[in-house]
């Protein structure tokens, strides 16, 4: 955990100081070219001014314009200057510090005022400076430590609120979505729910009427409600036993397509975020030449473990496996359609599995994938965060668009959430991670998942 806080918080102060020194140079040049003179100076004073969000940028417009006015020819041409570095604040502001550093650093306006007016109290313009960075550390700390996570809401430009009270349409929860979900409790985590037993309903608060279904096979239970304008909890508790089958990775060996399973084959096609025919030649070239098997895909895992950031932020709900090749950089739902997408590419049958995971931190909802081999399915994580044979599915399917965590149709702003995964006894985590292979399901000689 504290290893993950210094990650984000040097990327923060990294990017922003890219961004900012981009900025100046941009607004350098800019002035120069209109004729602005000494346009170095007001390039570097709006890279170091720029560390102050609105103050700065505003501070930055106004000498220019007072400059521009002086010292141009006509109120026209003198406004050319200052509106060129307004132009250049609102894209590094609306566009490039979004998309490099994502929403969820973004500040609460309030909370930055207060704390430049705190900081240049006790430090001055020095303070005024370090104002943020101080409170996206202070926001990033409060993250990644449950009681402290209301305040952290409180410093997020995405503050939690209630459910818009103009909202009119249904609201779609899949499978054991907690919205507010105050534990899991797992017997022995040794895994899976092979057996498909009844799980305890998800509590609504309002109560609403509501209509499961549960897929054959595979046991996805999809819940729907239609839910009301006004606030809407949900909370799921479930004790859950499960049953780890393990197997030494040298002895599982790839299927021959001839001896797939037809209910198996749908996951050897792409999908909406797997373009896995995209990506046929990169993993090829990557993983053609490697033993077939268990440890080709374990290879996957490393290549993608090795050669992508691991950043909140970085992608987002529509974001593909061919994107976050690109990019370098996502979370456990690229990890996983990536290595889905390789799979897939070279004929090995792959899925995406959202789930509770035993060892995760901080508390989670993750994502994995499994791989048919030798006639069952197999879990691998490329972000090495979770323990497989701790793993508790909530569902399965083709990539994340069939088993999302919760589908609303219309407006809807979430709430916290809080998950807890322990022991049901209370006896303490496991001392390390299995290098077992690790399968959760039973064995299908003949079909698919069960």
């Amino acid at each position: 955990m504290v290893y993950s806080v210094e990650r984000e918080i040097s990327r923060y102060l990294f990017t922003i100081t890219i961004i900012n020194a981009a900025l100046g140079v941009a607004v350098g040049v800019g002035l120069w070219l209109i004729g602005i003179p000494n346009a170095l100076v007001w390039g570097v004073a709006a890279a170091i001014l720029n560390f102050l969000p609105y103050i700065g940028a505003l501070v930055t417009i106004l000498l220019v314009a007072v400059i521009s006015l002086a010292t141009l020819d006509g109120i026209v041409l003198g406004l050319v200057a200052p509106a060129f570095v307004l132009a250049c604040n609102l894209v590094e502001g609306q566009f490039v510090t979004p998309l490099m550093l994502g929403r969820r650093l973004e500040l609460n306006t309030v909370a930055v005022f207060i704390s430049i007016s705190f900081w240049s109290w006790i430090w001055g313009f020095i303070g005024a400076l370090l104002a943020v960075p101080i409170l996206v550390v202070i926001k990033v700390v409060c993250d990644h430590f449950d009681p402290l996570q209301a305040f952290g809401n409180f410093l997020s430009a995405q503050q939690t609120m209630q459910k818009s009270e103009e909202s009119r349409a249904p609201l779609l929860l899949e499978p054991k979505w907690p919205h507010r979900c105050r534990s899991i409790r797992c017997e022995r985590i040794s895994a899976a729910e092979n057996k498909r037993s009844p799980a305890n309903p998800a509590r609504f608060t309002p109560d609403r009427p509501r209509r499961t279904y549960i897929v054959p096979d595979i046991g996805n239970r999809y819940v729907s409600i239609n839910a009301q304008p006004g606030s809407l909890n949900v909370n799921y508790e479930a004790e859950v036993t499960l049953d780890v089958f393990r197997a030494v990775p040298s002895t599982i060996d790839e299927m021959p397509l001839a001896e797939i399973p037809l209910d198996i084959m749908p996951s050897l096609l792409p999908s909406r975020f797997v373009p896995s025919d995209r990506l046929a030649a990169f993993a090829e070239r990557e993983f053609g030449h490697l033993p077939k098997g268990h440890q080709r895909v374990t290879a996957i895992c490393n290549w993608i473990y090795d050669n992508l950031e691991y950043r909140r932020g970085s992608s987002n709900e529509q974001t593909t496996a061919t994107e976050s090749l690109l990019l370098r950089a996502g979370v456990c739902r690229d990890f996983s359609h990536l290595g889905i997408a390789f799979c897939r590419a070279l004929d090995i049958s792959a899925r995406f599995v959202s789930c509770y995971t035993y060892g995760l931190e901080p508390r989670d909802f993750h994502a994995a994938f499994e791989c048919f081999l030798s006639g069952r399915w197999w879990l691998f994580d490329a972000t090495r965060q979770a323990d497989l044979d701790g793993l508790v599915r909530i569902g399965v399917g083709r990539d994340a668009a069939e088993i999302a965590f919760a589908s609303p149709f219309g407006e809807m702003e979430a709430g916290p959430i809080k998950i807890t995964i322990e022991h049901a006894d209370g006896s303490p985590e496991l001392p390390g991670r299995t290098t077992d292979a690790i399968s959760t399901e039973e064995h299908a000689p003949n079909a698919g998942a069960n």
